[in-house]
């Protein structure tokens, strides 16, 4: 018992001093915050998670401190209605368990997508926005690189790295597809780094060179040999067509899309060879049965007795881990940014990344570090919202400063009649 303690108490005062450090630099040094966030997001494999009672993903520890750094700051707090919808989330998962939910899936709903989600509300408040999209954008390209060379090299740096919870260390195996192995980063999984990678494209679009970062981009992508990223990339050059309008740049990387659909997309879609191809079938075949079978097992709140091998559906994954009800709030959560993009034909590139996601949530579900990115970017969605809706209040409302030299000049020749006339 002396011996674990000896052991324990070193690990404990680390934690905490660590812990201490990102409150500070939170409060003190919100863009440092931001870059640890987005360095262990992006850099540190999710099953390199913390036994704390539960098991504690690296990101997700890393942003409960910081989330109460940045909110040290924070004077005033706008409710968004978006705000509500993620609370019910939480709590419907938190009362899943009484029937029967895992605790496990409580856990991401409450802990690691909330935590996330207010994570990007606060990073929005106190960033300039300017800087978020600078540092997102720097990070995406660095990570598709990082994909990139991992194809070309078959270099997978953490392939068969064990991290302190062994039982989700599985995670640490490459996907193949045919003869080829399959970019995963530090993503754990191809298609949880070319949703990552998805997000990008609206802010690269956004940016001085977004031709030459869409192709760097499109390339780590391509590498992860994912067909929901492809999809998804295609979706968020389309949204952001929509939302930002048609020019000389936007018009090029859309022809630059439409040429590499016509010349990569049958590979990826349906295989280069016979063994990929095999694997695409029965992938597609087995998304079809949870399509057919897997609605009708969801019960109303908590885990359904169906047993399924792996659920490659978001929505099917809530709704058959927690209940129908929270499924039905995800549901609404995932489709309000597409509506809004869509519908009013403009969007912020936070938004925008959201809802090029919709697609990929029919396909996969929400994985490793990448769910975090996604509520992350929500939060910063919402923030990026509620404040250009008070810009547009402040400028309807009646001017309450007194132009005194205008008043003057309305008024001096009053005056001057009625001194005048005396």
């Amino acid at each position: 018992m002396a011996a674990v303690t000896v052991v324990v108490a070193p690990l404990v005062g680390l934690g905490l001093l660590a812990a201490t450090s990102l409150v500070l630099l939170g409060w003190r040094a919100p863009k440092s915050a931001f870059i640890v966030w987005i360095v262990v997001g992006a850099g540190i494999p999710f099953w390199f998670a913390i036994p704390a009672g539960i098991v504690v993903p690296p990101l997700t520890a890393v942003s409960l401190p910081i989330i109460l750094g940045l909110a040290l700051r924070i004077r005033e707090w706008r409710v968004s209605l978006v705000d509500g919808l993620v609370l019910l989330l939480g709590v419907t998962a938190g009362a899943a368990i009484a029937g029967g939910a895992e605790l496990a899936s409580a856990k991401d709903a409450f802990l690691v997508w909330g935590s996330a989600y207010l994570a990007g509300r606060l990073f929005a408040l106190n960033l300039d926005m300017a800087y978020f999209r600078r540092t997102y954008i720097v990070a995406g390209v660095i990570v598709s690189l990082w994909a990139i060379g991992e194809f070309a090299l078959d270099l997978h740096v953490f392939e068969g790295a064990v991290g302190p919870v062994k039982d989700i260390s599985f995670w640490n195996g490459i996907q193949e597809r045919g003869p080829y192995s399959r970019s995963e980063a530090a993503f754990g999984h191809s298609i949880c780094l070319a949703a990552f990678l998805v997000t990008v494209v609206p802010f690269m679009l956004k940016s001085r060179r977004p031709i030459v970062g869409w192709i760097v981009l499109a390339g780590g992508i391509g590498c992860s040999l994912s067909r929901a990223g492809f999809i998804g990339l295609g979706a968020a050059v389309v949204l952001c067509l929509i939302a930002y309008g048609m020019n000389r740049r936007l018009f090029i990387t859309a022809v630059l899309a439409a040429g590499g659909a016509m010349a990569f997309a049958p590979d990826i879609l349906f295989g280069a060879d016979e063994a990929a191809a095999q694997q695409i079938g029965w992938s597609t075949n087995y998304r079809q049965y949870l399509w057919e079978t897997g609605f009708g097992e969801i019960d109303w709140i908590g885990r359904s007795d169906f047993y399924f091998r792996t659920v490659d559906l978001a929505f099917l994954r809530v709704g058959l881990d927690l209940g129908w009800i929270p499924m039905v709030i995800f549901t609404v959560l995932a489709l309000i940014p597409l509506l809004r993009v869509v519908l009013q034909r403009t969007g912020e590139p936070s938004e925008i990344a959201v809802a090029a996601t919709f697609p990929i949530l029919l396909t996969v579900a929400l994985l490793t570090q990448w769910q975090s990115f996604l509520f992350m970017l929500g939060g910063v969605a919402v923030t990026a919202a509620v404040l250009a809706k008070e810009d547009l209040q402040e400028q309807d409302k009646p001017s309450s400063k007194v132009d005194l030299a205008t008043a003057y000049k309305q008024l001096a020749p009053r005056f001057t009649q009625k001194y005048e006339s005396t």
